[in-house]
């Protein structure tokens, strides 16, 4: 199983305050398939956009993200680290169009200490990992999933995109009546997004047009609303954060699991009528043996 976490962290608005430290944004599990980003207090998100589409197998998942920000003063080579983990490929960031190069952390980031110490939480990067102590749980992340880009924001209103593509997580449980379940989920996280200055609203969608083309008898769940092959785009728009995270699943339906779930939900009423259809059968037969033999006592 693959556990995917991308976590986009501004460590520090140098040109901002010269004593100014990063607002975290603090992710509350550690699977998570989605973007955190840890900000300044200097910083508004004016409004996100996120567009999640499925691929024809649900192996892969498209995640789009636009954020548009607003920035209370200006500030010049804003340093941006993300922990990426086990992501499948892809991962661009464009600031106000232009596409942003993903460069080597710098090594005066270990010797002077610049990831260090931020409230909250505690950040300490060493030679081959890079330790976060969360609000709520403590992450090691290895050096080589750590990416990281500069960027220049004047101040005003940006516009941030972010594109990657993750693998969908497969898993098998015990669902109901104990009947073993597959089931392939990914788990995006908006939580983070309560921990910038603001947040002003969250338009979401989820597009499973070539899934669904490929299984038109699939439904695809999430935490707000299911998609169908007649219904394969939803849209819903939210005021403020809805939900600290939310999935998106599919349980695929073998013959084998209708029928396993077909006995179970009906076993019940098969045990019931069965017996009676039985003992129904035992009283015809033992009537019909009793006639006979009288037949045969009078012949």
């Amino acid at each position: 199983m693959k556990k995917i976490c991308i976590l986009i962290i501004i460590i520090g608005l140098y040109s901002f305050h010269n004593s100014a430290k990063a607002n975290m944004a603090s992710p509350q599990l550690e699977q998570l398939s989605g973007v955190s980003t840890i900000s300044s207090r200097q910083i508004d998100i004016l409004h996100e956009d996120l567009k999640i589409t499925l691929d024809p197998f649900f192996n892969n998942v498209f995640f789009n993200v636009h954020y548009r920000i607003r920035a209370d003063k200006a500030g010049k080579q804003i340093p941006l680290l993300f922990v990426a983990e086990s992501y499948k490929s892809n991962f661009t960031v464009e600031v106000d169009g232009k596409p942003v190069e993903i460069l080597r952390i710098p090594e005066t980031f270990y010797e002077s200490g610049r990831l260090m110490d931020y409230n909250p939480p505690k950040i300490e990067v060493k030679a081959d990992e890079i330790y976060v102590d969360w609000p709520v749980f403590e992450k090691v992340y290895e050096k080589k999933d750590v990416q990281y880009f500069e960027v220049d924001l004047a101040q005003g209103e940006h516009s941030i995109v972010i594109r990657y593509e993750a693998s969908a997580i497969s898993k098998e449980f015990y669902g109901a009546y104990d009947i073993v379940t597959n089931e392939t989920s990914i788990k995006y996280l908006l939580s983070p997004a309560k921990l910038w200055k603001s947040f002003g609203g969250l338009n979401l969608t989820i597009d499973a047009t070539e899934f669904l083309k490929q299984n038109p008898k699939a439904s695809i769940y999430s935490d707000f609303g299911n998609l169908t092959a007649k219904e394969p785009v939803k849209h819903w728009k939210f005021d403020s954060i809805p939900e600290d995270y939310f999935y998106i699943s599919y349980q695929p339906k073998s013959w084998s699991y209708n029928f396993k779930y077909f006995m179970a939900y009906y076993k019940p009423a098969i045990i019931i009528y069965g017996t009676g259809i039985i003992l129904l059968l035992i009283i015809i037969y033992v009537i019909y043996r009793y006639k006979r033999s009288k037949k045969k006592q009078n012949s």
